[in-house]
């Protein structure tokens, strides 16, 4: 088995498209902070979970051959960027599932906000 992904949340820098994804997550939700550092702190948050989201998402997709040298890769202690790059290469079809991913994570987490 593979080591646990870490993340730290401010780590992260995220893409202006998937900040602006996760700025209307927030508003969808009617939780989205006007306190700037809270804001960031949850855009970080909310960003290392879907960065997570879309890692397992995708690794669900290898066959055995490519889970095998992922593995080997996961040894070296890759990057996040590393680990997303072999993804990208290793599943056929990558962004119609990080798609479905992203509209899954949102749907999530709105319905959770709401209750």
């Amino acid at each position: 088995m593979t080591a646990p992904l870490t993340t730290h949340p401010d780590a992260i820098i995220i893409p202006p498209e998937v900040e602006h994804f996760l700025s209307r997550m927030l508003e969808d939700a009617g939780i989205a902070p006007q306190n700037p550092e809270l804001r960031t702190t949850m855009m970080s948050e909310l960003a290392a979970r879907l960065q997570q989201q879309i890692i397992l998402d995708l690794l669900d997709k290898l066959d055995q051959q490519k889970f095998d040298e992922f593995e080997k890769m996961m040894e070296t202690n890759p990057s996040s960027d590393r680990i997303i790059g072999f993804l990208k290469l290793a599943v056929p079809g990558n962004v119609e599932i990080v798609s479905q991913t992203m509209l899954n994570f949102k749907d999530t987490f709105v319905a959770a906000a709401s209750n």
